[in-house]
This record gives C-alpha cells, structure tokens and sequence, in this order.
C-alpha cells in the first residue's frame, strides 16, 4: 500500500462500488465524493485509470464510477488542472462513443461528464466533441445531446461556438433517418435558441458585446422550415412534443418579416395539435413564445388570427390543469394589442353557467388583473360590473376562484369602484358558511372537490390580508364591515370581521383619526346594539372558530363608538378578560364563571355611562330586548341576552321602561326551552334587586294572564294528557319566583316569601279540575318547583336576619319533596327527580324550625328507599336504550347517590354526636345486611363517605357516652369486597370509642387518611384488601400511645388488636377469590396482602395456612411461596417452620401386637404439613443475584471469554451484574471499594481494557445488553481519570435515553484522543481485533470507531499507528457478506481523507 493511503483508498472504493445492494453502492459512491473533495486530482486519476484498465468492466460499473466522477468534477472544478481536465474529457469521449448503438444509461453519464468539465474547460471539450462533429457525417446521438446540454450549461462559452456548429448542423438535419435522431437534433436547436436569448438578453455581461440577434437568423430559419414543414408532420407523437417545444424558442430568432409572413400558417398549425395531443404543456409553452414574439414585434396579421385563438384557448384554460408547474395562459399576452376583443370575449363566458367554463374565465381574468398592463386601467369597472353574475354562483369550485380574483383586484385598487363593496360582501358571506357539523355530506369521489371549510379558511385569509397588507382597502373596509356584525346570517364570519375591525380601529386610533361616523346610515349598528351583539357572542368565545378575543378586542376599540365614558372603563377591564381566554381553553373555561365576568363588565360599564346619561341604559335595555328575536334558533346565547338584559333593568331608574320590558321579556320567551326558562329566571331575579315591588306585580300579572289560563279539561285529564305550553310556562314562572328571592334585597324579601312567594309558587304547580286538585305529570315543572324551592331556602339561610326567622312552612314542602320520591317508579331511574329532591330537601333542613323526630325517621327512610332499592344499570335497560342513554344514566345514577350522602350528611350535622350518627346508621345498617350485591354496597358507600365526614367535623370536648357500632361481619365478609369495607369501618368504629377521650390532631388526620383511602378504593378487591391491613397495622400502633380504655368505656368493644384475631377469616376470603381471580396483577396483589399481613403477625398467618388440607391446592400453594418474596420475610418463616418441626416428633410409632417387640412409624400431620409449607418457600427463595453473571449476549450465542474473537472478553473480569440494586460487584474481587474512593492502577488498567468492548455494544441489538453497557460505563466513567469523557459518560448514556451512536462515538473519539494519547494505538487495535466479530452490529461499529479515531489524529499522531494493517484491515471489510458492514467501512473510508 505505502504511504499513498488515497490512491489505495480510492481503488478498493472503485473496485467495490458496484455493490449488489443499492444502499452500500450509494454510500461508497458517497464516500469516494468526500476523498473527492480533498483530494480530486488523486481520486479522479484513480478512477481514470480503473476504467482504462478494465475495458471488460461491466456498464453498471461504469455508469457509477462516470457519476461519481462528475459530482467531484462539479465540486472541485475550480481545483483542476488543464492536463487532468484533457484526460477526463478524452476518457469520457471515449465512453461516450464507444458503440455506436445507443446504450442510454452508460453514454448518458460519459455525456453529463463532459457537460461538467464544460462549464470550465469548454474550448477543451468542443475541440474534443467536434472531432466527432464534421460536416457530412451524422454524428453520434450524445455527441448532439451534450452540444445542446452545454448549450444551457454554459452560455457564455457556447454561444461563439454555435455559429460554425449550426451551419455544419443544417445539412445533417436532411441525413437524419431515425426518429432518435430527428429528436435530439430537434432538442439541440431548441436550447441552441434558448442560449442565443440568453446571451443576448445578458450583453452586458457578455464576453461578445457585438453579437446581435441577425446573425444567428438565417440558419434559424432555415432550420426552422425543416421542423415545421417537415418534421412537424411525422406520426411520433414525441417527435412532434420536441418540435413544437423548439419553434417556440425559435420563433424570436426568425427574421421579422419571415415571422410576420410564416403566422397565418404556424399559429393554425400549433393549435391544431391539441386534437392530436393529450398532453398539451409543450404545446401552449410554445403558442405563448409565438405570441409573445409576434405581439413584441407589432404583428397585424395576429389581428386576423385573434378569433380563431380566442375560440380555440378559451376551451383550453377550462381544462383542468395537471401540472405541478403549469405554463404560462396564451390569452393574456393578447391584451397588450387586443384589449377591447379580450374582456368582452371573457365577460361573454362568464355568464354562461358552466363551471369549467367560468372557472377558466375567472382564472384568466385573475391572470389579466396581476399583469396590472397599462391597458386594463380604463377596463377596471367593466371588469368588476361583470363580476356580479359569478358571485351569486353556488358551486363552491367557482366561489373559490372569484375568491382569488377578488384577492387581486383588491391589490391593484379595483375595490374602491362602485361595486366593490359587492365583492368584500362576497368574502364575508363565505366567512360565515357553517362551521359546525350539522347532517353529514354525501361522500364525494372528486379529488379536486373544494369543501365548505377549505373555501371558508380561504376567505378568512384573504380578509386578513385585505385588512392587514393593503393600504387603500382601509377606507372600503371601514366602516362598511360593521354592517355584518348585527345580521344573523353573518354570525359564523364574526372572528375574522371582529378581527379585521380590531386592527383597522386601533390604526384609526394610532394615527390620531376618529372612529366616528354617522349612525343614521341605515345598515350600520347603533352603539347599544353594537354593545349587546358582542357581549353575547363573547358569552361562548370558542364557538364560531374563536370569536371571543376578536369580539373583545373590537369591543375595546370601539369603546368610543358605543359612549365615550366607556373608554378608561373598557381599557381597564377587558385586557385581563382577553388574557384569561388566552390561558384557558373550551374544555378548561368554567362557563357560569365567564359569564359572570361578562355581567360584571356590563354592570360597570352602566355604572360608568349612568354618571352623565341616564337615558342610554334605557335605549340599552330596549335594543336587548327587540336583539332577543335574533336568537331564535340559539337557546343558550339568548339565554345569556336574558341575564344582560336583567343586569341593564337593575340599574335603570325609570319604573316604566322596567315595567314595559318586564312584559316584552315574559312574552318572547320560549317555555319549552331549559336555557331559555333559566335564563329569564335569572333576568327577574336581576330586576328584583331593585325594583321587587314591580316585579312581583308583574309576575302575578303574568300569572293571570291568558298564556296561563288554559286548564285542562276533565276529559283531557282521563285521556292522560295536559297541555304541554301550559305547563312549561308555569315552569318559567316558578322558576322566576325562585330567583326573584335569592336576588331580592335581603331586608325586603323574608317578609314576603311565605305570603307572595311560596303562594305563588305552589298555586302554580297544584293543577284543580273541578275543584279537583290533579297530581302534574310533567317533569319540567316538578323540576322547576324542586329547583325553585331549593333557591328560597338558600336565600333564608344567607339572610343575616334568619336567626329569627321561622320557616313555617318547611315542614309541607319537606312533604312535598317525599311524594316526589315516592311517584318515582322503583325499578328504574330515568328522571333527576330524586336527586333534586334530596338537594331541595338538604337546603331545607339547615332552615328553623327543627324537623321533629317521626318526620326525620320517614324523609330518611323515603330517601334510602329510592337510592337504594333501585336495581342496578345493567338490569334494568330497556332493548331500546342507546349508548348514549347508557352514559348519561351512568352520570345520574352517580349524581343521585352522591345527592343522597350530602342529605344524610345535613342531617348528621344537625345532631353532630355519636346519638347522631347512631339514628342515621339505623336505617342504613338493613341495607347493609342485604342479600343483594348492589344493595350492600351503596350502603356500605354512603356509610364510608358519613363516617369520613363526621370526622371531618367532630369536635370533641367531653367524654360522651357512646353505643356499642354493630359488628355484623359474617353475613357480608364472605361474599365480597364490601365485606372487608365492614371489617375496616368496625375496626375504626372501635377506635372511635377510644378517640373521644383525647384531642390529638395528629391521631385524628391518621383515622381522616385511613376512610379517605378506604373510599378512593371503591370496588377495587386487591388494593382494598393491602388496605385493610395497612389500616389494621395503623390502629395497632396507634393503640400503643391511646390511653387505656377506662371504666367508662367497658362497654365499648374489643380492642384493636382484636383485628389480627380475624387473620384466618381473611386469609379464607383470599384463599377462595384467589381461585376465581385470572388477571396475574390482581393476583399479585391479593398474594401481597398475605405476605404484608405475615410481616407484621408470622405465627397467626402461618397457623393458619398450616390448617390448610393436604394436598394444598394451587391458591393455597401460591400463599405459601407468597411468604418467600421478601428475603427477610422467608428467613423468619424458615425459621418459625423449623422451630415447629423441632417441637414435634415427625411420626408415631405403634405397635401392631403386643407380641412382637418391633413397631411401626406413622408419620403426623402437622409435621408433614410443615415440611410441604418449608419446600413451597424453599422452592421459591430468593437467589444470590451474583450467581448470575453477565453476558452481554443471548445464551445460544455466547462465546469463550478466551476467544481471541470474543467481543466480550475482558468484561467478565470487570463486571459480574451492572445493576444498580448491586453495584459493588462491579469491582473485581480483590478491589471491591467505594465508587467514589481514589482507583487502583491495575483496576483502570482493566477499565481501559474493556472499555472499547463496552463502547461497541452501545449499539448492540438487544436492549438488555444496551442497558447494561450504559450503567457500567456511566459507573466506571470516573475512575477513568478523564473529566470530558466522564460528562459525556454521564450526560448521554442515561438509561433510558435514546443515544445517537455515530455523533456519541466521533465527539467520544475526539476527547480519548485528547485525554488518552498514549492509548489511542490500543484502542485502534482493540477495535481492529472485532472487525471478525460474528455479530455484524459489533464489526460495524468497530470500523466506525476506528475511523473517527484514525480522522480525528494528526499528522504527527498517526506516525505512532501501524497504518498499514489497520488500513488493510479496514479495505477488507468492503468485501463483508453483510451490507450494513460494507457500509459502515465506506463511510469509514471516508473519514480518511487526511491519511
């Protein structure tokens, strides 16, 4: 090899490149480009003399060695020398023209190899190409493409050239026989003319300033009259496609007069190919130069042609374009001379309702406006008055386009005409096509469909941009686009005009210019309806595409508009309002409180303007009012209109315009709507705060009026039936009488309440037919009523003057609630009318009077009833039930219980003592008795949940006398979860007993966090029984620091350490649920518990399991070896085991007669059952985790640790199990020390040693060995006594960090060599002793490391390597049987460049 390590490089790199994979021919050839580029002279020469060598080298060889020849030939041109240059070209010529038959690939790369060498060296090459060019011969099919290639390539150099080749070129053309050749010559004298434009158009920079276009026009001409007249006329469609192309660019070289004279033949000759061509790009690339030339040099007879152009184009540009890069439209170049005939050509077809057709009118007419010609000036408002047929077009294909053509007039002033307000009107009613799913489209199978959400994006970006980029438009824009703030059918298009207004307002502002204009223009907004309509759209900032900030923005800049004492106001509160949408999103907005923050911005704002207008809250509440019919079909928008409208009444003074809209807002609302009822209940409430007496007046009116006054008939009665309108309505008005007293003044309304309210509200529920009092049967009122009474009580108990008030009419409503829960059916649930019940009934019992004792025993008894007697979900669905009814019964199942537990707490509160709890536990302890599964364990919920609350609250001071908890465990233990929930709440009803007697906040919080995990626990078996003896644990130490049960407390029970004496009862219920249980992480739980309960109590668990029968079966089997899983754990069972044995004899003798003196063993139970437990912990013992060293590979493909192959050898030595539960043994064993104590020579010796071992599985397959390579690498990293590479170490090698192996390894190389000069040999040896690895990962890798190193060295470093064999070693593995080796030595290879 010597000392040339490129050259030798360079022919292993050729000789192999021809690889029969793809990907290691590609990153050889790669790698040859990089020894390229440092050294091209070497490398070229290399493959300059490879391929003149093997002239019996296969093509495909050759192709790849010819282009990676010309890829360093582009990038080092500037490097080369003229006498290497004259080899390549000579070399390349010669491959070129070898075979005179067309070999396409191999001659195609000789040829773009001379094309390379020609954008330098172009004297050379042409001197060698035109030998191969003489007049009378045909040449070579290449010979012609490269002279057209370098055409292109290089104009300045080509172009003097072309006038000697062109005229030795023209007698050929009549020699060319072949298609082929008919082709490239074709190609050729259209670059030929692509190159003269060039030049010409570039004098300045020109070599030839004096060259002019005449002198290239006769041979251009004439070689134009064989193309045309002659070629064009052959049957090969590709022949024709290149002719055409080439008359295109030859068309400005032709003489004038000769181009003026061959039109009326050569643009009916281009058009006539569209018939012949389903490909039409070369064809209208051409008609465009033609035109283009003919236009430019002032052509009349295109004048007798534009008819006949227009009529056949037009169908053209119609057509659908497939184009990734369509060429340029024919028609308009027509305008610069035919103005007049185009726009009325084009506005003719617009009116024709096709929509191909309009779509390539309007893309034309889009073409015309961007080309802003001089010419269109006068056509601008001809063009927009046009425009009107296509804007009220349906097809979204067609919206599409006008889109874009308004786009572009609106850049080039067209939309400050009369009609431009038409086209922005356009932009904006496309903004607003419905954007929420409403019934699902017909699947459609056109690819170039254009969706209502794609055209509508659209349209929000152009008004975008309109607003943003376009000066002029600022004027059109403002403040025409306040017209489309109020309308309903704009509602969807509000963020982007909010957002355009926003931007065009805060401009105004910022350049001193007032935003005022006149109100009395018919179409614009006035300023309290400008208000209303952007505080209701902000009530739901998310709908319509995010409205809400740009609503809010447009309010804050508007403030001028809407009054002028809103400006400091508005400043003030509405950018903390925009902030707040900022940070939340629709899922994580609380909707009552945003709403909230709207009324209060409202009521400020009214505040505000009140101090010198007090008419404008008057107009404010008026226009609300009449703005409410806008919301017909959006319940919960005008439900929120109802609150404003409320807050706006509250702070009007005039009692009139109150009493006026108090019956314009009961008459438009609609009573069959939720959101609408409770919205109107609100306003009233509102209104109420400082009007009560009118609204009372009102709602009594109301009453009495005839919206009410239908009643049903006695026949309608018998038939079932009421009427519905009736019945809603009632709803809106108790509903009302409930808001008006939790709003009304708290010292005007608890005078009021029993005498104008509660009258009222039950008046209204209670139907009478003939006197008859008729139970209702709609569900809304009964809601409405729950819902309403629930509003009274809170509003008592608030009042601070309810200490003396007396609610004498609690005890009939708490009536009225019962009979509620009882008409419900109880079989199933399906109506909330139980869980209202319970709410209202809560909120009644915190009002005085107290509730007698009778009366507390039956609303308890009714409400567990109902819960709790009702079947479960799955039982009680009907056929015809969806999902969805499903999920939502789900939530009211969920919702009822948990209404249940807050009534029996408000009941526990009311006598918060043991007697207390004692009275509620009554009537749940049936229930918890219960046959049935679902019964049970609602009980046992409801009883957690009472418990965890009642110590929550309990507050003991003195000693109380308590009654013995009811232990009735049997019945439920056995049978469920819920059983061990009994078994916990005895144990902490014991503990009770003993809590009452001290005041330790500590202890307390132990019991609080002992239910609280009881109840997060719910049905889940296996955690709830490891919580059970957790629980069992706690109380056991905590007894130890309770003072002794005295005297007084004898009564109270056992003990805590009672629990442990129900070890066998439990570990039964385990035992037999260990046998139905099938999912292995429940199991291991359940087998967890047993093994914490012997942790803390050995003997009782043991007992108990040695009581098991023999055979053990598999549970009991597995509870034995659960004992094993802790070692300390199996050492005390062991010990406890043998200790048994030792007290007992393993057999009996007997004798079988008293006549003979020899007996006979029987072996006993207990001992055999002994030793059978004893062998399952044996059996299952933990293993010394040293008896398994580490193997860096699978089992089967382990190799001798003294294999001179192994790539693992040193680490057996080193690292016995790199895991961090034992990191010691990472040490050998006769330096075992701390990581962090000073290491020993001979230990960093070793380390050294097994370092490259290390590093190279890295990147190994199995991820175990990864692992386990990176924790001991990261351990041993700092003994190496290298800071860099110890970080590195640390900071990448994390555990489960992804790890960039290539990066990793040269940055690693880089500090090694740094940090290790005197090592750097070793570790290329080491690395060069695994390129014969049998893991192809690990061979790869250690060539990869070697390279870097070897890349990374200097010229004085590697005088210190043998080269030589290191070199070789890395040539040969380019010749590897896996293609990942051969890949990674390539690129190794080049990394070598400096060698």
């Amino acid at each position: 090899m010597g000392t040339n390590y490129t050259e030798a490089f360079s022919v292993a790199l050729i000789d192999a490149v021809f690889d029969k994979d793809e990907r290691v021919r590609k990153e050889i050839s790669q790698a040859l480009r990089e020894l390229g580029r440092s050294h091209p002279r070497l490398v070229l020469l290399a493959c300059h003399s490879y391929l003149s060598k093997h002239s019996k080298l296969l093509q495909g060889h050759r192709v790849i060695v010819l282009h990676t020849m010309e890829a360093i030939v582009k990038e080092t041109i500037s490097q080369l020398d003229q006498s290497l240059a004259k080899m390549i070209i000579s070399l390349a010529s010669d491959e070129m023209t070898r075979m005179k038959d067309i070999v396409p690939e191999w001659q195609e790369a000789a040829s773009q190899l001379l094309v390379a060498l020609g954008c330098r060296f172009i004297n050379e090459v042409m001197e060698e190409i035109l030998q191969k060019f003489q007049p009378g011969v045909l040449p070579h099919y290449f010979v012609v493409q490269t002279l057209g290639n370098l055409a292109t390539a290089n104009v300045y150099g080509m172009v003097p050239f072309l006038t000697a080749i062109l005229g030795t070129m023209l007698p050929m053309l009549g020699m060319a026989k072949h298609d082929s050749m008919k082709s490239v010559f074709t190609i050729a004298l259209g670059r030929f003319s692509e190159s003269i434009l060039e030049y010409l158009a570039n004098l300045d920079k020109a070599p030839d300033p004096t060259v002019r276009k005449d002198a290239f026009s006769s041979e251009i001409y004439t070689s134009y009259e064989i193309l045309f007249n002659v070629w064009l006329q052959h049957k090969e469609a590709k022949l024709r496609a290149s002719v055409v192309d080439a008359v295109g660019h030859m068309s400005y070289l032709l003489p004038p007069d000769k181009l003026e004279e061959q039109l009326p033949k050569l643009i009916p000759g281009i058009l006539s190919l569209y018939k012949k061509h389903s490909e039409h790009f070369h064809i209208t690339q051409s008609l465009c130069h033609v035109l283009d030339a003919a236009v430019e040099m002032g052509s009349r007879v295109l004048e007798t042609q534009i008819d006949n152009l227009l009529s056949i184009l037009h169908p053209q540009v119609c057509t659908p374009l497939v184009f990734s890069n369509p060429p340029p439209l024919p028609l308009p170049l027509t305008a610069r001379a035919y103005t007049d005939r185009l726009i009325a050509f084009l506005l003719q077809r617009l009116e024709v309702h096709s929509e191909r057709t309009r779509i390539g009118t309007l893309t034309v007419i889009k073409h015309l406006i961007n080309s802003a010609s001089p010419q269109l000036e006068s056509k601008k408002a001809l063009i927009l008055a046009g425009m009107k047929f296509t804007i009220q077009d349906s097809n979204n294909k067609v919206k599409w386009m006008v889109a874009q053509v308004i786009s572009a007039m609106a850049h080039h002033d067209y939309l400050e005409l009369d009609g431009g307000e038409a086209m922005v009107e356009f932009i904006i009613r496309q903004c607003a096509l419905p954007c929420e799913p409403g019934t699902p489209k017909p699947r459609s199978y056109d690819p170039d469909e254009v969706t209502d959400e794609s055209l509508r994006s659209m349209c929000d970006n152009i008004l975008n941009l309109l607003t943003t980029t376009v000066k002029k438009m600022e004027n059109v824009l403002w403040p025409f686009l306040l017209e489309f703030i109020i309308p309903p059918q704009y509602l969807n298009a509000l963020a982007p005009v909010c957002r355009s207004l926003a931007h065009l307002g805060m401009k105004k502002l910022q350049h001193n210019e007032g935003l005022q204009f006149t109100h009395q223009e018919p179409d614009l907004p006035k300023p309290q309806l400008l208000l209303t309509r952007l505080l209701v759209v902000s009530a739901f900032p998310f709908r319509g595409r995010g409205r809400g900030v740009p609503a809010l923005r447009f309010l804050q800049v508007a403030a001028p508009l809407v009054h002028p004492q809103l400006v400091r106001v508005w400043n003030e509160e509405i950018p903390p309002l925009i902030q707040h949408l900022e940070e939340n999103s629709e899922g994580s907005l609380p909707q009552r409180h945003w709403e909230d923050k709207l009324l209060l911005l409202l009521s400020r704002s009214l505040e505000a303007v009140a101090l010198g207008d007090e008419t404008w809250s008057s107009q404010l509440s008026e226009e609300m009012t009449k703005h409410l019919s806008n919301y017909g079909n959006r319940p919960h928008e005008k439900g929120f209109l109802y609150k404003c409208v409320g807050v706006v009444l509250r702070q009007t003074g005039s009692h009139n315009v109150v009493r006026k809209q108090l019956v314009e807002i009961l008459q438009s609302v609609r009573h069959t709507e939720p959101l609408e009822r409770e919205g109107v209940a609100v306003c009233i409430g509102f209104c109420a705060k400082t009007h009560l007496d009118i609204t009372l007046t009102k709602l009594e009116e109301f009453g009495k009026s005839d919206t009410l006054k239908k009643s049903p008939s006695l026949f309608q009665i018998l038939k079932d039936k009421s009427d519905v309108d009736v019945e809603k309505a009632k709803s809106t008005l108790i509903l009302c009488y409930g808001y008006l007293t939790l709003y009304a003044p708290k010292e005007l309304i608890l005078a009021r309440i029993e005498k104008d309210v509660i009258k009222q509200v039950l008046s209204h529920f209670n139907t009478k037919v003939l006197g008859i009092k008729v139970e209702t049967k709609d569900l809304t009122i009964k809601l409405s009523l729950m819902k309403s009474i629930s509003l009274i009580a809170r509003a008592i108990y608030a009042n601070e003057q309810n200490n003396s008030y007396n609610f004498t009419r609690k005890r009939e409503l708490l009536v009225y609630m019962q009979d509620l829960i009882k008409l419900e059916p109880m079989d199933v649930l399906r109506t909330p009318i139980r869980q209202h019940a319970m709410i209202t009934c809560t909120h009644l019992l915190k009002l005085d009077p107290m509730v007698n004792e009778t009366d507390m025993f039956e609303l308890i008894r009714t409400c567990l009833d109902s819960v709790f007697g009702l079947p479960p979900l799955g039982m009680d669905r009907s056929k015809d039930e969806t999902c969805i009814d499903v999920k939502e019964r789900e939530v009211l199942y969920t919702e009822t219980l948990g209404a249940l537990q807050e009534l029996l707490k408000q009941i526990l509160v009311q006598d918060l003592t043991p007697e207390g709890l004692q009275v509620v536990f009554k009537h749940v302890e049936g229930w918890i008795t219960s046959s049935r599964d679902w019964e049970r364990e609602r009980a046992m919920i409801v009883t957690s949940r009472l418990l965890l609350f009642y110590l929550e609250r309990l507050n003991v001071r003195v000693s109380p006398s308590i009654s013995t908890f009811p232990t009735s465990v049997p019945l439920v233990l056995g049978s469920d979860h819920w059983g061990l929930h009994w078994l916990m709440l005895t144990s902490c009803s014991h503990y009770f007993k003993r809590f009452f007697i001290i005041s330790s906040r500590v202890l307390r919080e132990c019991l609080f966090n002992i239910l609280a995990s009881m109840v997060s626990c719910g049905g889940e078996f296996h955690r709830l029984t490891t919580l059970w003896v957790k629980t069992s644990l706690l109380l056991s130490e905590l007894s130890c620091v309770l003072p002794s049960p005295g005297p007084e407390l004898g009564c109270c029970g056992p003990d805590v350490g009672v629990l442990f004496l129900q070890i066998p009862e439990l570990l039964e219920v385990l035992h037999i649920r260990l046998q139905a249980i099938m999912q292995e992480q429940v199991k291991a739980s359940v087998l967890q518990t047993v093994s914490l309960l012997a942790s803390q109590n050995l003997p009782a668990v043991i007992s108990s399991l040695l009581s098991y029968p023999l055979p053990f079966d598999k549970p009991a089997g597995e509870m034995w070896q659960s004992l094993a899983g802790d070692g300390t754990l199996a050492r005390k069972s062991l010990e406890f085991l043998m200790e048994r044995l030792n007290k007992q004899l393993p057999y009996d003798e007997k004798r079988e007669s008293m006549l003979r003196k020899s007996v006979t063993r029987f072996a006993t139970i207990q001992p055999l059952v002994v030793g059978l437990g004893t062998q399952s912990t044996l059996l299952q013992s933990p293993r010394s985790a040293s008896s398994n060293p580490l193997t860096l590979r699978p089992p089967h493909c382990v190799q001798s640790p003294h294999s001179a192959t192994s790539p693992l050898r040193p680490i057996p030595s080193l690292c016995d199990l790199p895991t961090a539960s034992n990191p010691l043994t990472l040490r050998p064993p006769h330096c075992v020390q701390s990581p962090h104590s000073a290491s020993s020579p001979p230990l960093v010796e070793q380390i050294h040693s097994s370092l490259v071992s290390l590093l190279l599985h890295l990147n190994d397959s199995s991820e175990e060995v990864v692992k386990a390579c990176k924790f001991t690498l990261r351990l041993v990293g700092p003994l190496l006594g290298s800071e860099s590479v110890s970080v590195m170490l640390q900071k990448h090698l994390l555990e489960e960090a992804n790890l960039h192996y290539g990066e990793f390894i040269n940055d690693l190389a880089k500090h090694i060599i740094s940090d290790f000069p005197e090592k750097v040999n070793f570790y290329i040896m080491g690395n060069v002793s695994f390129f014969k690895s049998v893991w192809p990962e690990i061979r790869g890798n250690a060539v990869m490391f070697t390279g870097f190193l070897l890349g990374s060295l200097s010229q004085d470093e590697l005088q210190s390597i043998s080269l030589e064999h290191v070199c070789t070693a890395i040539i040969l593995l380019l010749r590897d049987g896996v293609p990942s080796v051969r890949i990674k030595a390539a690129e190794a290879l080049s990394l070598l460049h400096e060698l």
